[in-house]
């Protein structure tokens, strides 16, 4: 009767990458401990100066690694805070055509108390309808925020950007307290000038001006569609010396948050044009 044949033996398997890195260890180890045994300082020299280079070598490929993604990281900061930078001055240049309607309709507010000349009843309305309205612009500065709260604004190789952007930071916190301030007083001239006249009709000529087809969707305001129970006297106005200072005090806060977003603006303008006459440099920059 035939024996039934052994199994297969199965093959050694092969030594995993794990393992080789303690495999060449012990290898250069052996090779060092015979050199010492035999004297062999010249061996003894050679095989330390290879560990070292080896560690040396292995410290710089990881240095490259890390340096490349530190210079991407930097990159992709830099381009959001560009359109930051971008969507910021868009919100300025939005509140520079408000501010301009609302100077515009409080100076012709302010011009008959110096002619005498007394402007028809509508356009009085509609002049007020603008002038009551304040509006602050923001700043967007997330990536900036973002850099310094993080630590990742030393990832910005350039000195001199990297002080330019935590001085535009610091800029905003104060320029942005001035316009809220500015804007708290002008909204108390606002209900200053509440009291001497009824602002619900000037609203009504102002942010309705399509009329019927709000109406329609069910926007319209019942109350405005009535008499209006302290109808706009022209005369009356004009000869009011609170209505009078009130406007006064709203056109110069205006002007005051007029100068603190524009100063802003210079800076914010300066710091693009920098950026964008500063040489590009990529990952491999």
């Amino acid at each position: 009767m035939t024996e039934p044949a052994p199994p297969p033996l199965a093959p050694e398997a092969a030594p995993s990458s794990a393992d080789a890195p303690p495999a060449r260890r012990r290898f250069v180890l052996a090779r060092l401990a015979t050199a010492v045994r035999r004297q062999d300082w010249f061996t003894v020299l050679v095989e330390i100066a290879v560990v070292v280079l080896g560690v040396v070598i292995g410290f710089q490929v990881t240095a490259w690694g890390q340096g490349r993604a530190d210079q991407a990281r930097e990159q992709e900061y830099l381009r959001q805070f560009r359109a930051d930078l971008d969507q910021t001055e868009q919100v300025f240049d939005d509140n520079e055509a408000f501010i301009r309607q609302t100077e515009a309709a409080t100076v012709s507010l302010l011009l008959p108390y110096r002619t005498g000349e007394r402007p028809p009843r509508d356009s009085l309305q509609a002049w007020l309808s603008f002038a009551i309205a304040v509006d602050v612009p923001y700043a967007v500065v997330e990536t900036a925020e973002a850099l310094v709260e993080t630590g990742d604004l030393n990832l910005i190789r350039d000195d001199s950007l990297r002080a330019a952007i935590t001085g535009y930071l610091a800029l905003w916190e104060r320029q942005s307290a001035y316009m809220e301030s500015n804007a708290t007083i002008a909204r108390g001239f606002v209900t200053d000038l509440s009291r001497r006249v009824d602002i619900g009709r000037p609203l009504d000529l102002s942010f309705l001006p399509d009329r019927d087809s709000l109406e329609a969707e069910g926007w319209a305001f019942p109350f405005l569609k009535t008499a209006d129970p302290f109808p706009l006297d022209v005369e009356a106005f004009y000869a009011d010396p609170e209505a009078y200072q009130a406007l006064t005090g709203l056109y110069h806060r205006r002007h005051l948050l007029r100068f603190n977003r524009d100063g802003f603006r210079r800076e914010l303008v300066a710091l693009r044009e920098r950026m964008d006459r500063a040489a590009p440099r990529g990952p491999g920059g």
